[in-house]
């Protein structure tokens, strides 16, 4: 499935997720409308069902979750997350032999104690650092496994907070 189909995938699960916050008869309406959406975009056929979607296309099936306040499934468990650092949720999807998950946190923390955690690491749950990137108030990690595996960390400084995005593509 190209970028293109995925990004339509993902606005009408946005859509569906705010019509499913009016609970009822507009939950299962925008559900339907966000299959519609989709099914046109990926010239597949997509099942929603809560936070998970199930889109099928000739190029091959694609599991979507979304919303979630959990790790998704095969997040590695020896990856090292920031004590204290609070799960906003997760977003997996698994197409073919390919599961990608994004997973974001917050810490209240400053930015430069939650760089100081990551910074120094030469693996993250079995993931070689690649690269670095570091920004005034971004700073990002590159990681690489194996010949097929790759991912990111990403954290950021805000008003009152400091993110953490946690990006791993795996077979």
């Amino acid at each position: 499935m190209d970028l293109k189909k995925v990004v339509v995938a993902l606005v009408a699960l946005m859509l569906a997720a705010v019509a499913a916050g009016c609970g009822g008869v507009s939950e299962k309406v925008g559900q339907k409308a966000a299959e519609k959406l989709i099914e046109e975009g990926t010239g597949g056929k997509v099942d929603i069902k809560g936070d998970n979607v199930t889109i099928k296309t000739k190029e091959g099936d694609a599991e979507v979750s979304i919303g979630s306040k959990k790790l998704p499934d095969g997040f590695p468990k020896d990856f090292p997350v920031y004590k204290g650092a609070e799960l906003e949720g997760a977003m997996s999807t698994k197409q073919g032999g390919q599961t990608s998950m994004i997973v974001t946190f917050t810490s209240k923390d400053d930015f430069a104690k939650v760089v100081e955690f990551y910074k120094d690491k030469e693996q993250l749950g079995g993931y070689d650092v690649a690269s670095t990137l570091d920004f005034n108030e971004a700073f990002t990690l590159g990681l690489k496994k194996g010949e097929t595996d790759a991912g990111s960390v990403m954290i950021g400084k805000n008003d009152n907070d400091t993110s953490i995005v946690i990006t791993l593509v795996a077979e």
